[in-house]
């Protein structure tokens, strides 16, 4: 609210406006105050002290492995699923996840929100990828007991 209505003005406002925002200041009149809502915006803002640094990391694959991430990709639907894909509708934190592929004269791009009960064949896709990747430790999106591990020669 006071990203959108501070300073509070109930002036020239449609008439529900101004009762709402009479009512919010009459039950908590420090609203008015300018030293109370940026204390409110510092408590609101997260600082984190890890600043985020891309990084990039190749591997090497063998066929077999490769022609195993195509064959779960593609046999998960991927190429014929809408641009969002929504598994989880109780989902509310924005968290989720995306697979973009460009394969010869195909392309497609599926962002979903993450849901920790979704089992679905793109879900399982995306965590063997993530498996070969050797993220695993770092990011889950299925429980190991429902995704086919693949394995990773070093």
């Amino acid at each position: 609210m006071l990203n959108r209505r501070y300073p509070i003005d109930t002036s020239g406002k449609s008439v529900w406006l101004r009762v709402y925002l009479d009512s919010m200041i009459k039950k908590y009149p420090q609203l008015l105050d300018v030293t109370y809502y940026k204390s409110l915006k510092e408590k609101a803002l997260t600082i984190n002290a890890n600043k985020f640094e891309y990084s990039e990391k190749h591997l090497n694959i063998s066929n077999t492995q490769y022609t195993a991430i195509v064959k779960a990709i593609n046999s998960s639907g991927y190429w014929s699923l809408p641009y969002e894909s929504d598994n989880c509708a109780a989902t509310f934190d924005g968290e989720g996840y995306s697979l973009e592929a460009n394969a010869n004269s195909r392309y497609n791009i599926v962002g979903t929100s993450w849901c920790p009960s979704d089992t679905t064949a793109f879900a399982k896709a995306c965590q063997k990828i993530i498996d070969l990747a050797q993220l695993n430790k770092r990011i889950r999106l299925v429980s190991k007991s429902s995704v086919d591990t693949i394995k990773v020669n070093h």
